[in-house]
């Protein structure tokens, strides 16, 4: 059976951000975090997910623009729902940040499909 949570997308002066791209992440192995599910936030910022794992913590991304908002541990691997995914959310710009996905000065000769990979000489 799948988990489900949904994340409300703002931006930084607290405005609801429609068709935001988010995407969940199994973080069992934080090194190589595995796409699970990929949401647009709608007209309230609201991005609801449906089909999380069961057995392994989950990170969400929110991209629109050149801003990126994370939201960390948002479900654990027992399946509590740890915070609201508001209050440890933090936005950053896509250019300056990039812990929680592959890094490098060249793009991986065999990308895994949905995977995302930034550029660091760029």
């Amino acid at each position: 059976m799948a988990r489900s949570h949904t994340c409300y997308i703002v931006d930084d002066k607290g405005r609801p951000v429609a068709e935001a791209w988010c995407r969940a992440y199994n973080v069992s192995d934080p090194a190589n975090p595995a796409l699970v599910e990929t949401q647009y936030s709608d007209a309230t910022g609201a991005a609801n997910f449906t089909a999380l794992p069961d057995d392994a913590p989950v990170d969400i991304s929110a991209i629109w623009g050149k801003n990126v908002k994370y939201f960390r541990n948002v479900l654990s691997s027992d399946g509590d729902d740890i915070d609201s995914a508001v209050d440890n959310s933090h936005v950053q710009n896509t250019d300056d940040y990039a812990a929680g996905y592959r890094t490098g000065e060249s793009f991986p000769s065999e990308p895994s499909a949905g995977e995302m990979f930034v550029r660091t000489d760029l």
